[in-house]
């Protein structure tokens, strides 16, 4: 069985020279991708819905061999002002697309647009967008999504770790979504903000009258989610006494409640996560290694947000796309983002750019509009010799297309490089372009 979730599958075909980038940004929000050229088309493996570029009327030649297998999906065309003016290129898209848009329309409308395709075409297509902190383009946040996708296959209990701010709940719920429980509650129980006297009446409930205070009875964590998904997030923070008690429930799936004498039976899958490392914990003795085994089936970590700055601009686009008056990030703020070391991660850049969003007037955000200290020589420093060159290719190149006024050919020159290649480098680094 393919690894890759089927319903998550979009075709994208480009040509030669697209300069859109669609692929890349696509695959940002999560779905997994089938990428084909205009001149080598390979219909067999067609997921049944998708975004086709049409660059000029010569696409007909390519596309009217298949037409049959476009009419068995449903795709837009993207198509050039020249593809339009053509009355084959017309004939076409009245025939065998479910509708066009011009490639002139920004990236962001066009992936709004696919999404709106795919919710109308539930349910033969499932549009599961991806959570917010879990966005990006880099190899380290493809492999997460694609490794979150087959853990929601399992049953297995999953433990995910990492640094406050890197999504772990929204990495469970992804877990969820992809799970034969998806139609089922996701109920989450966040350990270190309840009391330890109070864990056990919050997971396995309490008849009314069982304590002081009990006025009316309440179902617990574990009824509530029953037949879904218990997350347990900050588990690290358990006491001993409450630790015991869930191994004591994971061993039987069985639990009392308070109050109660009768043994009740729950389904559930368990998801935790701790922004501790619990195998530390376990040699510190503050963690139970039986406990620690039975949650630690699969495991994640996952990865802090310097480790992948490449994605931050794809975060900030995302995270001001709903932002009402519009702003937009000029490069000084660009920059500043992008050699910001962010120890509070991806949610610590979300709130950073809500702030400034709110806070700006003339819907530009510049980097003195971010409040955020400049990157200390220490942290240049800890960087790797990748993120470094990385960081210092993608300045010149804007640097570059600056002093060019965006004329791509003349900065190709200018670099001594091709333009083909200078569009994959802008690509690449996800430079906008006008």
């Amino acid at each position: 069985m393919s690894l890759d979730h089927p319903l998550l599958q979009v075709l994208v075909v480009d040509h030669r020279d697209s300069r859109l980038a669609l692929p890349q940004r696509l695959a940002a929000r999560g779905w997994q991708l089938v990428v084909q050229k205009l001149d080598a088309l390979d219909t067999t493996i067609w997921p049944g819905v998708g975004i086709i570029h049409l660059p000029g009327p010569e696409s007909w030649e390519c596309l009217n061999a298949v037409s049959d297998r476009l009419q068995d999906g449903s795709y837009i065309a993207l198509c050039s002002k020249e593809a339009l003016g053509s009355d084959k290129i017309q004939a076409l898209i009245g025939t065998a697309f479910h509708d066009y848009c011009e490639d002139t329309a920004p990236t962001r409308h066009i992936a709004d647009f696919l999404e709106r395709l795919l919710a109308e075409s539930r349910p033969r297509f499932d549009n599961l967008p991806t959570p917010p902190l879990i966005l990006g383009l880099s190899p380290a946040m493809t492999e997460l999504r694609h490794k979150l996708s087959i853990y929601g296959r399992t049953e297995l209990p999953v433990l995910l770790q990492g640094e406050s701010g890197t999504g772990k709940e929204y990495a469970a719920q992804w877990i969820h979504q992809h799970s034969p429980r998806r139609e089922q509650p996701f109920v989450t129980l966040n350990c270190a903000a309840i009391e330890d006297s109070l864990f056990c009446s919050e997971l396995f409930g309490y008849q009314q009258g069982a304590f002081p205070g009990a006025a009316r009875s309440y179902p617990g964590k574990l009824r509530e989610a029953e037949g879904g998904t218990l997350f347990l997030d900050e588990i690290g923070d358990l006491s001993q006494t409450s630790q015991a008690n869930l191994l004591r429930f994971l061993e039987s799936e069985q639990f009392t409640p308070m109050g109660n004498s009768c043994a009740q039976h729950a389904d559930i899958r368990i998801i935790c996560a701790s922004n501790h490392c619990l195998e530390d914990e376990v040699d510190a003795g503050n963690f139970r290694l039986d406990l620690f085994h039975r949650l630690n089936v699969l495991a994640l970590t996952l990865p802090p947000l310097r480790s992948h700055q490449e994605d931050i601009p794809v975060l900030a686009e995302h995270f001001l796309s709903h932002h009402e008056p519009p702003v937009v990030l000029d490069d000084s703020a660009m920059a500043t983002l992008m050699e910001h070391d962010f120890p509070g991660n991806v949610r610590e850049l979300r709130n950073c750019l809500l702030r400034a969003a709110v806070n700006n007037r003339n819907g530009i955000i510049r980097s003195v509009d971010l409040g955020l200290a400049p990157a200390s020589e220490s942290n240049q420093a800890i960087q790797s010799l990748s993120q470094y060159r990385n960081r210092q290719e993608r300045h010149y190149i804007r640097q570059c297309l600056v002093e060019c006024q965006n004329n791509v050919q003349e900065a190709a020159k200018r670099l001594q490089i091709s333009r083909s290649s200078l569009y994959r480098l802008i690509e690449k680094h996800h430079i906008p372009l006008p």
